[in-house]
């Protein structure tokens, strides 16, 4: 039967940030073989001598309101006044629902191969591993910071701009935003090609207007953003003086890279985006980024040309790479790898993450059980494998 059911949202969330992390997917691939299952038996055939069948669910209506008036709230009235949103989200409708029903049956699955006595394949020793590492919050806490050492020593030692261009490649192969974003992907005008593609970014918060707004919102997110800088600092052993005056150094450098950032609004047009350059364009364009030590750092060879997203935004950063001391931009660095691997460390370090990033910016108001953020991670990282064993335990060979 079909619900016409519709997500509600909590009405004081600001707009959602998405982060490029660590990211997990909303929609695993366990998921998609659901929807797959669901639009091919989703079908009613009705015989001739059947009298026809509503499918819509009208339990879900509330009829004290009139379709004329709130078709809305009409249609769905009793379902939001039966669904309040749970607290570990910010939004609740029927998808969500679905999903989060689908993370238990994954999490059925992810628990029978730890318990599993017999050797395993290399997809489901992966995937129990990862769950094993994912759940020891004991071991996670003993080792606070420590995962990100290495990385935080090479970022206290860089001494020059070409180490400080290498380092910024080292993370972006690591997955860690700084600066800029760099992908490879098919050339929108030629996709019989993959190109190299380089975007603004560099940011911790959303967008621009977060940084250049002037309302009460716009600061009041500015100023508790700026403290949930300081606080992640704090965690990685900084002086309360040290991590607020790195906050204000973030701060001041994220802001300059915003204001040579386009709008949402500016990103909508495509066409804009394209703009082919070969080697010497792009040197021309940004003479203080050694491309050549940046691609090969990335391991990305044999670059004829590169599509640049929003060339005024890449040339406020070859200025800044002159201009900004490398005493900021290790800091700046500190913090966005911190920002990355967040989510991965220790409580202490995920509940600060989740304060900001959740609560202030989406008005989630309680975090995920630990086991829905491990599950999450594994379909975001593993999400074929995982969606394998699904498809195995819950379809038969002819569906």
């Amino acid at each position: 039967m079909i619900l016409l059911r519709f997500a509600h949202v909590r009405p004081q969330i600001q707009p959602k940030l998405i982060r490029p992390i660590m990211n997990q997917k909303l929609f695993s691939s366990a998921i998609r073989a659901l929807f797959v299952s669901a639009a091919l038996f989703a079908g009613t055939f009705v015989h001739a001598d059947e009298p026809l069948k509503s499918g819509v669910d009208r339990a879900n209506f509330d009829p004290s309101v009139k379709p004329g008036q709130d078709f809305f709230q009409y249609v769905n009235g009793n379902w939001i006044k039966n669904n309040p949103i749970p607290a570990e989200y910010s939004r609740w409708g029927a998808f969500p629902q679905l999903r989060d029903n689908n993370l238990d049956s994954l999490r059925q699955i992810v628990e029978e191969l730890t318990k599993s006595p017999g050797p395993l394949d290399p997809d489901r020793q992966k995937i129990r591993d990862l769950y094993l590492t994912a759940m020891d919050s004991d071991k996670l806490r003993l080792q606070g910071a420590s995962p990100l050492a290495p990385e935080l020593e090479n970022i206290a030692k860089l001494a020059s701009r070409d180490e400080l261009i290498a380092m910024v490649a080292r993370l972006h192969s690591n997955g860690t935003g700084a600066i800029f974003h760099f992908g490879v992907g098919q050339d929108a005008k030629q996709s019989d090609k993959y190109a190299v593609q380089i975007h603004q970014g560099g940011l911790g918060l959303p967008e621009r207007g977060y940084y250049l707004g002037t309302t009460d919102d716009s600061k009041r997110i500015r100023a508790q953003y700026r403290e949930h800088v300081a606080k992640m600092l704090a965690l990685l052993g900084d002086s309360p003086e040290a991590a607020s005056s790195g906050a204000d150094v973030v701060l001041a450098i994220e802001t300059k890279l915003a204001e040579a950032s386009r709008t949402p609004v500016q990103l909508r047009d495509h066409e804009a985006q394209y703009n082919k350059k070969d080697r010497t364009e792009l040197a021309a364009l940004t003479p203080a980024l050694d491309w050549a030590l940046y691609l090969k750092t990335v391991d990305v060879t044999d670059v004829p040309y590169v599509i640049v997203g929003q060339p005024e935004f890449f040339k406020r950063v070859d200025e800044m790479l002159t201009s900004v001391p490398l005493k900021d931009w290790r800091t700046y660095l500190r913090w966005h790898l911190v920002h990355h691997a967040a989510s991965y460390l220790s409580d202490e370090f995920e509940g600060e993450n989740f304060r900001f990033y959740s609560g202030v910016m989406r008005g989630v108001q309680q975090l995920q059980p630990r086991w829905k953020r491990a599950i999450g991670a594994i379909d975001g990282l593993m999400g074929e494998a995982l969606g394998r064993l699904y498809v195995e335990k819950h379809f038969t060979p002819d569906a």
